[in-house]
């Protein structure tokens, strides 16, 4: 019998036998919500996955299998809704310890999903396949391309009100920097007629720049309120209450991923020569940016396997490229363009994850001094850097800089984000004065890069490692 692509896409990534063909189904479905033919699998599985992605590492292969397990589980919603369990929906920025939370105070009849995060990075990192075009301009399911959108709300609208994904039991939208997303959540309860359910939590862009937001009591004292009146909401819809030892026992949750990452985050960045590029580096870090809502074994052995296998490689002095290849910290999502990394790579310069979360031992010390759960919880959301103020953000990615080395630094791709966007072109300035390490801009839509003319891309690439080179002489 032939083997179809679906069948030797999930043979790749380590299913076999009777798994496979109980899983086969359902991801046959995932990948039609996604959009995904047959051509597009296939084209991932012989030519995209093999020329970006290292699958001679287990620990890249399973965790790349644990993110076709987390869209198979959004792609279940539906099933989870029928037979009477709950569904909640995560937009980004937001903080997987509240998802946790009502997962772990239901006994697992809650399940949290952050889809349109999740799928994106797995079409955009697995499939090179770009979400942000709207092909008919009257689609009524679909924010207009000259609004340059986001590609986050704009999947989630279309994937809604198109009915390729249930509504959930309540769509918890965080618009801790973006107001958009809030938004549009707003403008899809107007067209469902009701049946988008919101529960809201923002924060007013009103903090004076340089103010350490997860120190600040009255901003830390706001965010926890607000933490707990929306949970008090999200309880309400779902029928679960959640409790504060509740909330402390999915912070050991997010603490178990976090400890992990930051173990090999300190692995990769201090060895000699890097054993892992930054798009695999970052692929990790998805285990503290979202819910996964699978089984946690499945990422935690692909994290302990991807570390063991770091440090053996260090152990052997094999690395991508000679110990003296000037080093490049991202700050934007290489996910969503493993070319880019590879063609860094290809020009001597190592591209390494710089948009770091800060370290398990912070956060950790922040729920052992904090008597009450929820202000624990808002110094965590408060210091990552995609929530505070522009030179808070700027302080904690020098701090990076400072303890893990590099030659240069890369920003841009957040055209389609005026507030984003608009802030990095400034930090760029802020931090390259602070540290004395060169920066670098790009433009471009990292959520939309499929127009974009690839060989002005390479030539820019080309000239910051020509430049990276050179200043290491």
């Amino acid at each position: 019998m032939k083997t179809g692509a679906h069948e030797k896409f999930l043979e790749m990534l380590g299913w076999e036998g009777e798994e496979l063909n109980r899983f086969l189904p359902d991801w046959k479905n995932a990948a039609a919500i996604m959009g995904l033919s047959d051509a597009d699998v296939a084209f991932a599985v012989e030519q995209w996955i093999p020329a970006y992605w290292d699958l001679s590492l287990n620990g890249v292969k399973k965790f790349i299998a644990a993110c076709i397990r987390g869209v198979v589980e959004i792609a279940r919603g539906g099933d989870y809704l029928a037979r009477g369990d709950k569904l909640i929906y995560m937009n980004m920025p937001a903080a997987p310890v509240s998802g946790y939370a009502n997962v772990v105070a239901s006994g697992g009849r809650v399940h949290v999903f952050y889809p349109a995060y999740l799928m994106i990075n797995v079409l955009t990192a697995f499939f090179n396949k770009y979400v942000n075009k709207v092909e008919e301009k009257g689609e009524s399911s679909s924010l207009r391309s000259p609004c340059a959108n986001c590609a986050l709300n704009r999947f989630r609208m279309k994937t809604g009100l198109a009915g390729a994904m249930p509504p959930p039991t309540v769509n918890w939208s965080w618009g801790l920097r973006c107001s958009e997303a809030p938004k549009t959540d707003e403008m899809m309860n107007g067209l469902m007629k009701g049946a988008w359910k919101n529960v809201y939590v923002t924060l007013p862009h009103d903090m004076a720049s340089g103010v350490v937001e997860a120190d600040y009591e009255d901003r830390v004292a706001l965010l926890a309120g607000k933490l707990r009146a929306a949970q008090r909401e999200t309880s309400e819809a779902t029928g679960i209450p959640v409790t504060d030892a509740d909330v402390r026992a999915a912070a050991d949750i997010y603490l178990q991923y976090m400890d992990r990452v930051q173990t090999l985050t300190d692995l990769v960045m201090s060895a000699d020569c890097l054993p892992l590029s930054g798009g695999e580096l970052t692929l990790f870090g998805l285990s503290v940016e979202v819910c996964m809502c699978i089984d946690r074994s499945y990422v935690l052995d692909a994290l302990d396997t991807i570390i063991s296998e770091v440090k053996e490689r260090i152990s052997q002095g094999k690395g991508l490229l000679p110990s003296n290849a000037p080093r490049l910290a991202c700050h934007f999502n290489p996910l969503c363009a493993p070319w880019l990394d590879k063609a860094f790579r290809d020009n001597g310069v190592c591209l390494v994850q710089g948009k770091l979360f800060p370290f398990a031992d912070k956060f950790r010390g922040y729920l052992e001094q904090e008597e009450d759960v929820y202000k624990a919880v808002a110094r965590i959301i408060l210091s990552i850097p995609s929530v505070m103020n522009m030179l808070d953000e700027a302080r904690i990615n020098a701090e990076l800089l400072t303890r893990y080395p590099v030659d240069g630094a890369l920003y841009g791709f957040y055209s389609s984000d005026s507030w984003v966007g608009a802030l990095q072109k400034t930090m760029v300035k802020v931090i390259e004065a602070e540290t004395g390490v060169p920066h670098f801009y790009i433009e471009g839509d990292l959520w939309d890069l499929s127009g974009e003319a690839y060989e002005t891309r390479l030539a820019i690439v080309r000239s910051i490692c020509n430049y990276l080179k050179i200043s290491n002489i």
